[in-house]
């Protein structure tokens, strides 16, 4: 028998962030939450039924939140006011 090999599976850490294969890399709620330069509580709150007109597409897989980079981008771009008719 291998002296490394306990019979139990190895298990390895993979960098859930790290984009594999896909351009569009999914943010955790603190690596969003910076991206978009809230607080990660805020952005907490923005994700709960209480603030739907805030509300951004976020992926749940257990207890982890994701968000696409690509949805807070268009998020984002949806805030933009030009100060021209903002004034108006």
């Amino acid at each position: 028998m291998d002296p490394t090999s306990s019979g139990r599976k190895q298990h390895t850490t993979v960098d859930r962030c790290a984009p594999i294969g896909h351009a569009d890399p999914r943010l955790s709620n603190d690596q969003a939450a910076k991206y978009l330069g809230l607080s990660p509580s805020t952005l907490n709150n923005w994700r709960s039924k209480r603030y739907p007109d805030r509300s951004i597409p976020f992926e749940k897989v257990g207890r982890l939140v994701w968000y696409r980079q690509s949805r807070l981008d268009k998020f984002l771009a949806a805030c933009e006011r030009d100060t021209e008719s903002a004034s108006k």
